[in-house]
């Protein structure tokens, strides 16, 4: 992954819980200062039913042009989130490491 991990993880407090509610990524040096695009959590259930293609291209950010993500070798990853648009999928890759995966290498099983 690059040095800074620009993917943030939001909790909120339901009255009994603390609940996951989205996803924030912010791309650039100041982080402070972006506004984040929000990406929708995927429920595990529906996780679990989509794959990643073996050939897949990891990126460090939803664009085409973004850096590359390298995924650790023998590691399985996880589809953990959509971005809006729906041209993006935001993937855990290895103990807490993310990237963004364009929707042709996932599959719906």
């Amino acid at each position: 992954m690059i040095d800074a991990e620009s993917i943030y993880t939001v909790y909120r407090w339901t009255g009994e819980k603390y609940a996951l509610s989205h996803h924030e990524f912010c791309d650039g040096v100041w982080i402070e200062y972006c506004n984040p695009i929000i990406i929708t959590p995927i429920e595990e259930a529906a996780s679990e039913r989509l794959t990643v293609a073996r050939d897949a291209t990891y990126l460090h950010s939803p664009k085409a042009s973004a850096p590359r993500t390298e995924l650790q070798s023998g590691t399985t990853t996880t589809v953990i989130g959509a971005v809006p648009g729906g041209d993006w999928y935001l993937v855990e890759l290895w103990k807490g490491e993310s990237g963004f995966v364009s929707r042709r290498y996932v599959r719906h099983d």
